[in-house]
């Protein structure tokens, strides 16, 4: 592990359960209070503003797919699967292209 090459500041009272760089490093996706997803980006990005992608009560962890394109969710409370292990959520980041600036 290397030396940590910044800090995100988070909006007053959100708490961070879980975090993913995305695989190009360019785009950091956080948990938020276990109530929503939110994107930002990172240094080596252009687009450091942070934007909610997903909110529902009880999401968890969270994934990006290797392309940078989709955002892998587990979300139990959802509850999609009638009472059996609830399935997982994607969320897609990008369009056509990665994630371009």
């Amino acid at each position: 592990m290397g030396a940590p090459s910044g800090t995100i500041a988070l909006p007053a009272g959100d708490t961070a359960s879980d975090g993913a760089l995305s695989p190009d490093g360019r785009t950091l996706a956080l948990v938020l209070n276990g109530d929503q997803v939110v994107v930002t980006g990172t240094a080596a990005s252009r687009r450091p503003a942070m934007r909610q992608l997903l909110a529902g009560r009880g999401v968890r962890q969270i994934s990006w797919s290797p392309d940078n394109r989709w955002l892998l969710v587990a979300w139990p409370a959802a509850d999609q699967s009638r009472g059996r292990r609830s399935l997982l959520d994607a969320a897609r980041v990008c369009g056509r292209d990665p994630c371009a600036s």
